[in-house]
């Protein structure tokens, strides 16, 4: 199972390669774009925290959809919050279109294989947006080597 899962997740980085390349983003900024698109107005610290990535690495990918017109920011309390703009929702949706167009054609145009896969991923996904980190148990704690005297 895990090395057919692997292979899944090689042909689909391809595919997902291909799609950013065509559309002019990096992985983390669609990342970015596509959190925003699924949870408009929320502050970048969130977005950072979901995607595993520094506050300052999530502004800087911010400014960058900014500056493409993907995104906007506001000022909320102490938070800035991002929302797609129009063209940051169309974007994004035709991305992930591509890209699972191109997971289907890697997988030899089957389609239906592709579609049940982007859905069992988006099921996963909001069962961890409900779950998040909670579910897991906390890692080990590294034991102390012994000091000599």
């Amino acid at each position: 199972f895990v090395g057919a899962l692997d292979r899944l997740t090689r042909v689909f980085d391809k595919a997902r390669r291909l799609a950013l390349g065509t559309a002019d983003l990096s992985q983390e900024e669609l990342s970015v774009l596509s959190e925003a698109n699924r949870r408009p107005g929320t502050p970048i610290d969130m977005i950072a925290s979901v995607l595993s990535m520094s506050g300052k690495v999530a502004g800087q990918v911010v400014k960058k959809l900014v500056k493409k017109g993907l995104l906007s920011e506001s000022e909320e309390d102490s938070d800035v919050r991002v929302a797609p703009t129009p063209k940051g929702r169309e974007t994004g949706t035709q991305v992930t279109h591509d890209v699972w167009s191109a997971f289907a054609q890697a997988l030899g145009g089957a389609a239906s294989i592709a579609t049940a896969m982007a859905g069992l991923i988006s099921t996963i996904a909001s069962i961890l947006d409900r779950w998040g980190d909670h579910a897991l148990p906390p890692p080990p704690k590294k034991k102390r080597a012994a000091r000599k005297a």
